[in-house]
């Protein structure tokens, strides 16, 4: 392959890994990045507590095999997040052997009533054509409130097929299991490989290609430039990537778009000078909250407890301050410990908060399928002539999307598949 690098469009987890392989198969590469940072959706914070505070992404899901690799390969310390789970109904607590559980009955359940249907629905209708329909209101409350929080999605769009395909990948991984990195999401990122070239605050802004040859048009703080390269790896998360212009236009990828959508979830790691909460628990949901699900870093002892809202109330916090949406999490804590606002607010040291969904380098949590896009995956990851690669959780088809593990994953595909084009 020439000596001009390859350009990789975006440093978070795909474009890292992207040039970790592109490194192992000897092709130099450069990163293009937005942002001030490296890590995309991964965003780890240490303050005086000493813990790490993640803004973004937070757990490895079970066993997944990239990031276990990276893991073991450079020895860091990680833990089995463990403990209680407690559903809280009309004010009284339950204890559940898993909260997943609760979720993966139902949706068994559904996945067999909709068969032998030719056509993908989405969980919701799957739901309302269902026997479930009729059940006790507060079940049907906790299921849609916990699709909504898990994956980010509106129920009336998320794919049913797509949940089965999930299904079928988390039990290949164990990902009933998960895990919490003691030093931080960001320490994996560091052990990926060597350190790549990156150029920061360079934003994208066209792509104009033909066969093997790229021109960039982007912009940094000294204003517009232009790169060109032989070959480009698009790592941006969804959203910014149906803005992003390409002269020819990429029709066939607005289509493989059109049939994914972006969700939005609210996160918020609250640090208190002492816990309230059961020494025990791990991880509590209680519906008609608007903050309904928290945990904790279990079985770590910690003043310290994350505050979780779905993509529908995510949604309504539009135009709110970072400090009303703070407040509404306290508000909520309040109702669901049964601790008194005063009390509570006294008790408060710290709330660490990113608003993904304001976020230019991001405008979202992570991507999910919607009803009838199940094809939509695989196509978005389709390279072009060559030329144009992509890669990034969205683009990850066999069910590991919406997850780092899955975003590594497909840096390493479009590498390889770089890598064979260009032998």
């Amino acid at each position: 392959m020439e000596s001009r690098p390859v350009i990789i469009v975006g440093a978070g987890a795909a474009g890292l890994a992207a040039a970790a392989r592109l490194s192992e198969h000897e092709i130099p590469s450069v990163i293009l990045e937005a942002a001030d940072r490296v890590g995309g959706r991964i965003y780890t914070q240490v303050f005086t507590s000493g813990l790490p505070v993640e803004l973004g992404a937070e757990f490895v899901h079970g066993l997944p095999p990239q990031s276990m690799q990276l893991i073991h390969r450079a020895g860091l310390a990680h833990m089995e997040w463990k403990g209680k789970d407690f559903l809280v109904t009309g004010g009284r607590y339950r204890t559940v052997e898993s909260l997943w559980d609760e979720v993966d009955n139902l949706n068994s359940s559904l996945a067999k009533s909709t068969r032998r249907s030719k056509q993908d629905i989405s969980w919701g209708d799957a739901l309302d054509q269902s026997r479930y329909a009729q059940a006790k209101k507060q079940k049907l409350a906790f299921a849609r409130n916990f699709m909504e929080g898990f994956h980010g999605a509106d129920p009336s769009k998320l794919s049913m097929r797509s949940l089965k395909q999930m299904d079928r990948y988390s039990e290949k991984i164990d990902s009933d299991r998960a895990f919490l990195i003691l030093g931080g999401y960001q320490s994996l990122l560091a052990v990926m490989g060597p350190p790549p070239k990156i150029r920061f605050q360079t934003k994208v802004n066209k792509i104009e290609w033909k066969n093997r040859e790229v021109k960039i048009s982007a912009e940094n703080p000294g204003g517009a430039i232009e790169e060109s390269c032989r070959a480009v790896i698009i790592t941006v998360p969804l959203p910014v990537l149906s803005k992003l212009e390409f002269v020819p236009a990429l029709e066939e990828k607005k289509k493989a778009i059109s049939g994914l959508a972006m969700g939005e979830v609210t996160k918020i790691t609250f640090e208190f000078s002492e816990s309230f909460w059961r020494e025990e628990t791990r991880l509590i949901n209680s519906p008609g909250a608007d903050f309904s699900t928290w945990w904790t870093q279990s079985p770590i002892r910690s003043p310290q407890i994350v505050a979780w809202a779905g993509n529908r109330v995510t949604q309504s916090f539009a135009g709110f301050s970072d400090e009303q949406i703070v407040d509404r999490a306290l508000d909520s804590a309040a109702s669901i410990f049964k601790i008194d606002r005063k009390k509570l607010k006294s008790n408060f040291v710290r709330a660490n908060y990113h608003n993904w969904s304001q976020d230019p380098h991001s405008q979202g949590s992570y991507s999910y399928v919607t009803a009838g896009g199940l094809p939509s995956q695989k196509k978005l990851a389709q390279p072009i002539e060559k030329t144009l690669y992509f890669a990034g959780e969205a683009c990850h088809w066999l069910g590991n999307h919406a997850t780092v593990d899955g975003a590594i994953e497909t840096g390493i595909w479009a590498a390889d598949s770089l890598k064979r084009d260009f032998a």
